[in-house]
């Protein structure tokens, strides 16, 4: 890490620790205080340098995102976002985990470029992690169509009513492996909405409904007069919902089924075929 780097941080911190530390210790000198919030920083800003991962530079092309994401009680955000990574002479979907202040970086990048970037990993071929060090730099442009990028990836291509066949993996944990996508080809039946977790209000996601030609069934009315369209559910980031009711796109992310073998996808790219722009005034 670069000194500069490493004084950038330092004052930051001390700069933000003032008035923290005036409240904690009224009483104290200036000459006190001082020590303290100088201590402090440079304690803070080792803590941060021996956790981090050791740093590779590597070229990868970005993909797709899940959005900002809040912990239920951490103060900051995260996001997942994906890229294919290509090491071993072999090209592979691969997470990278950005939180804080680098939690929303997937906004500045281009879907489908080739960037050469600094990140972390603690492990051979476990997640990249984005932190205050990673630069994103030489943008090019990559021209992958759908048929072409599934290939590479080896991304199964599967119907609507194929889809509860081919659930993603999982992990230890028992969640879907984020990096196990599949490709559902269909419409968007009916108006992408967002909703806000009850729980957890910094919580927004998206979520619309997916048909295409092996869905058979008709809508039903539940009991509180909602009407339950047949496909499948897919839920992703708000950014991801730029198509309406009747646009045609190819949908990307880990499949699940739950306790009924009913699918879901959590959707981490949309590529629109033929698509109908949405108001964001609707999404609501």
């Amino acid at each position: 890490m670069k000194i500069l780097e490493i004084q950038r941080e330092y004052d930051e911190v001390f700069q933000q620790s003032e008035v923290t530390a005036r409240q904690q210790f009224p009483s104290a000198s200036p000459e006190e205080l001082l020590t303290l919030r100088q201590r402090y920083a440079v304690g803070k800003v080792w803590t941060d340098l021996i956790t981090r991962p050791p740093q590779e530079e590597l070229e990868i092309i970005y993909c797709g995102h899940d959005g900002l994401r809040h912990t239920r009680g951490a103060a900051k955000p995260y996001s997942n976002i994906f890229a294919i990574v290509s090491e071993s002479d072999r090209a592979a979907l691969t997470r990278m985990v950005a939180r804080g202040t680098m939690a929303d970086i997937y906004q500045s990048l281009n879907l489908f470029t080739r960037y050469r970037a600094n990140l972390g990993r603690f492990s051979k071929g476990g997640d990249l992690i984005v932190d205050t060090r990673s630069e994103f730099i030489n943008p090019t442009a990559i021209d992958l169509p759908i048929k072409k990028f599934n290939e590479i990836l080896g991304i199964p291509e599967v119907t609507v009513a194929d889809a509860p066949k081919y659930p993603s993996k999982k992990q230890a944990s028992g969640w879907q492996i984020p990096t196990d996508w599949r490709c559902i080809i269909g419409f968007v039946s009916g108006e992408p909405r967002t909703w806000t977790d009850k729980t957890n209000k910094k919580t927004v996601r998206g979520v619309c409904n997916i048909v295409d030609e092996t869905v058979d069934e008709q809508p039903t009315v539940d009991a509180q007069g909602n009407i339950i369209s047949p496909g499948l559910t897919a839920w992703s980031a708000p950014e991801h919902l730029i198509v309406d009711d009747g646009s045609y796109c190819a949908f990307y992310g880990p499949l699940a089924n739950d306790d009924k073998g009913k699918s879901s996808m959590n959707c981490f790219l949309i590529r629109p075929i033929f698509a109908v722009s949405v108001d964001e005034e609707d999404l609501d």
